[in-house]
């Protein structure tokens, strides 16, 4: 993986969250930063409604999954994300800063295209007050990390599936 991509979004705003997110994000996990301008793979962001198409899903109701759909292309040349609106630009990014793996004193990212959309529309986040007496910080460290898109199943303390309806 290359230590210089220069970002390419075309009709995403500079300060739009998926493009902020994906500057941090890769700054500080990473040391990588993204130039406006430049001879480096692109990672490229675009919006188009109606270019992602939603899969199976529990969600009955397609319509409500729609805006957080994308595909993710790794490729040796450049990435792209392509959503079919800004919730989706937002996951994409998010799932792309979670592939990336140091490997050897490199970061890898595998080559490949990932289409995605959420299983139901509705994400929550469960914080009990009396259980969590924290700083201010902590409490705003734990918003961002539950705003971004987790790619994995949770498991209460006996080890059962706590995603099933029945656990």
């Amino acid at each position: 993986m290359s230590t210089c991509f220069r970002g390419d979004c075309p009709g995403i705003a500079p300060s739009d969250v998926a493009v902020e997110t994906l500057k941090e994000e890769l700054k500080e996990r990473y040391g990588l930063a993204i130039a406006e301008r430049g001879s480096g793979p692109a990672i490229r962001l675009e919006t188009r409604p109606d270019s992602v198409r939603v899969g199976d899903a529990q969600d009955r109701d397609k319509a409500d999954l729609f805006s957080q759909a994308y595909k993710l292309t790794l490729a040796k040349d450049g990435i792209t994300i392509l959503a079919n609106a800004a919730p989706g630009l937002f996951y994409a990014v998010e799932t792309l800063i979670q592939l990336v793996r140091p490997s050897g004193g490199y970061l890898w990212l595998p080559e490949c295209e990932i289409p995605d959309w959420p299983d139901v529309e509705c994400r929550e986040v469960f914080w009990d007050e009396q259980m969590h007496l924290d700083h201010f910080d902590v409490l705003k460290d734990a918003i961002r990390r539950a705003a971004g898109k987790r790619n994995w199943r949770g498991e209460n303390r006996k080890g059962h599936d706590i995603t099933k309806r029945d656990a």
